[in-house]
């Protein structure tokens, strides 16, 4: 099955926008029941705005808008007209003061010429466009270490998790709201084990049927798979499948809204789409994710030309720039027309404001397909670009429900944005739309291998690829990963600077807040009670790996006598250690003869990072021991270690 964006069929005027196909005559001889759109004049003032969540309300704050007259509901005697003369509604779009509606061709010069209508036009229909070549390859892939893979790696999720929880933040996206739109979303396979646990998506629409079930039941659509798209976009944001496949924003919650009609090639009719909108702006949805988008129609003379790619024209892009001034970060996908030409972008990617993803391959290359911009006023698109070739991702409908393959199209770089998103809102709780959007774009690193010095690249690449820990890191942090010299995290590591001492956490990470301090920022490392290494900090926001020679994570406990042959009458100190066990933790120290003769036991309790000192003073009780060879034994826990001490005289 073909991973697309989407094709619209509709028809447009000569200005550049939707208008009826065919003459009035062709219309009123034609009686097929269409779908329209009825834009009216002006608003009675009697109707107050629609109310929305205190969500989305907060949300509309921070980005300074005020609702106004595009807030008001559609004047319901307006509609009553239409509907007196035939029309039957399918959805209302106060946004832009309008409605679509049901009706026959013959009405429609009647209801164009009513004094409060401003004008009629075609709902468009979208029709997901292919990639090309199989689609979807059902094949298994290899995950790397916790399930991240290479198109998690290539945007540093992975470390912006650990970043997120050595501060102590949450799961990954807690806090954010998501809504995603498609052609419907399954939740039994093994990836969306977390979402049924925890009930992570909070709402759910389906637009096509009218009703809350976003799952295909009837066999017809079951048979070709229809909400399989949407699962498989879902879960490079919701997925959570330790050691196997992660999603970037886990912790997040989603409302899902099908909008596509799988039986007839996975169309989409832009009233659904822009209702979806309305109805995620009106929950309190920070982040709306969506893959549609089209360029080409089945007939040229029925086509929007490249000069209405300006992201006023279509209403779905109307849709998403109304979502967008209202404090909604709008991530879509740039399109599947192809990246051989400059401006081959799709609608409504062509909203300034909205976060239009291309795609790139694991080797850094713009893949062929990814759309381009400019936009057709001018303006530079992509805004970035994100892995969408072969993108692993659950196989829903695979026996067991636990299986994986990989796809390719921007369908599914945008997710993997709209979660990078998510986590920068976590970071930064109260922060705008725009200053998230802000730091995403700072983020990126615009160097690929296909570049060239041509100001046309930009136009394919944008701004480049995102960094998920550089967009959620807070300026004056330092955040530090202590691993063995094989790379294994230790835990528990000792991190000194500025007059305060910080440990690592189970994956090896601590961040450090520099405020007030100068630099360079030295960090003296201390693990198992020894100074191991200093790192030098020279700029900030930092993040680094420090890896620790001399060190094995591999062993969990030891013991260190600095002079194990020693005078009967001097001291012997030593120093013991033991990963996984808790500050405080009682480690018992016993010395005995070769016989198993006790001489002298201490209990210590162990310090944060594991370690704690003794000193023997060489006797038992009052009186010194003999010259001789001694054993020493160390228990904490379950966990035992050994040495030996000679004595001489």
């Amino acid at each position: 099955m073909a991973i697309p964006l989407c094709v619209l069929v509709m028809a447009v005027s000569a200005r550049g926008g939707p208008a009826l196909s065919g003459p009035p005559d062709a219309a009123a001889g034609d009686d097929t029941v269409r779908n329209v759109w009825v834009f009216f004049e002006g608003r009675p003032a009697r109707q107050g705005v629609a109310p929305v969540s205190a969500k989305a309300a907060l949300r509309r704050q921070r980005a300074g808008f005020k609702a106004g007259e595009d807030d008001r509901p559609v004047d319901r005697g307006y509609i009553r007209e239409i509907e007196r003369r035939g029309g039957t509604l399918r959805r209302q779009f106060a946004w832009g003061n309008a409605a679509s509606f049901s009706i026959s061709p013959s009405r429609l010069d009647e209801i164009s010429a009513l004094a409060f209508v401003k004008s009629v036009s075609p709902v468009a229909v979208y029709v997901r466009r292919g990639v090309g070549g199989s689609g979807l390859a059902k094949q298994s892939y290899a995950s790397s270490e916790g399930g991240y893979g290479w198109h998690m790696e290539m945007v540093n999720v992975p470390q912006a998790h650990e970043y997120l929880k050595a501060k102590g933040l949450g799961d990954p996206g807690s806090g954010a709201l998501m809504a995603f739109f498609d052609g419907g979303f399954r939740l039994d396979h093994a990836a969306y084990s977390r979402v049924r646990e925890k009930g992570s998506v909070v709402s759910a629409y389906d637009f096509v049927d009218n009703d809350a079930v976003v799952r295909d039941t009837d066999p017809k659509y079951i048979s070709i798979q229809g909400d399989k798209h949407g699962t498989q976009t879902l879960a490079l944001a919701a997925a959570y499948h330790p050691g196997v496949y992660m999603g970037a924003a886990w912790g997040a919650r989603f409302a899902v809204a099908r909008t596509e009609d799988a039986i007839v090639e996975m169309r989409v009719e832009e009233d659904n789409w822009a209702a979806a909108v309305m109805w995620a702006d009106s929950l309190g949805a920070d982040i709306i994710s969506s893959s549609l988008g089209y360029r080409e129609f089945d007939s040229e003379s029925e086509s929007y030309e490249y000069g209405a790619m300006d992201g006023k024209t279509a209403v779905v892009s109307l849709a998403a720039a109304a979502a967008v001034a209202r404090g909604v970060i709008v991530v879509n996908a740039m399109g599947n027309e192809g990246s051989g030409k400059a401006g081959t972008i799709v609608a409504p990617a062509d909203v300034e404001g909205v976060v239009s993803v291309g795609a790139v391959g694991s080797n850094l290359v713009i893949t062929s397909f990814s759309s381009t911009g400019p936009t057709s006023d001018g303006r530079v698109k992509p805004d970035v670009v994100a892995p969408g070739v072969s993108v692993p991702l659950p196989a829903p409908y695979s026996p067991g429900l636990a299986s994986y393959e990989t796809g390719n199209g921007t369908s599914f770089s945008a997710p993997i944005v709209s979660g990078i998103l998510a986590l920068v809102l976590q970071a930064h709780p109260g922060i705008s739309a725009d200053s998230a959007k802000a730091r995403l774009y700072a983020s990126c690193d615009s160097v690929f291998r296909n570049a060239n010095s041509t100001a046309e690249y930009k136009y394919q690449a944008g701004r480049g690829i995102p960094d998920a820990l550089r967009a959620v890191m807070a300026g004056n942090d330092i955040f530090v990963k202590v691993t063995d010299k094989a790379g294994t995290p230790l835990q528990a590591a000792l991190i000194k600077t500025g007059g305060h001492t910080y440990a690592t956490n189970d994956d090896g990470c601590a961040v450090i807040a520099a405020s007030g301090q100068s630099l360079p920022i030295q960090l003296d490392i201390t693990y198992r009670g020894e100074e191991r290494r200093t790192h030098t900090v020279v700029s900030l926001p930092h993040a680094g790996v420090v890896a620790l020679e001399g060190v094995d994570a591999a062993v969990k406990g030891g013991v260190k006598i600095f002079k194990s042959v020693a005078r009967k009458n001097g001291m012997v100190r030593g120093r013991l250690f033991f990963s996984g066990y808790e500050a405080g933790t009682a480690a018992a120290v016993l010395i005995c003869t070769v016989n198993g003769r006790a001489v002298w036991n201490q209990t210590l309790p162990l310090k944060p990072d594991g370690s704690a000192e003794f000193v023997w003073d060489c006797k038992t009780g009052a009186k010194k021991v003999a010259a001789g060879v001694y054993l020493l034994t160390v228990r904490c826990g379950g966990s035992a270690v050994s040495g030996r001490i000679v004595l001489a005289d």
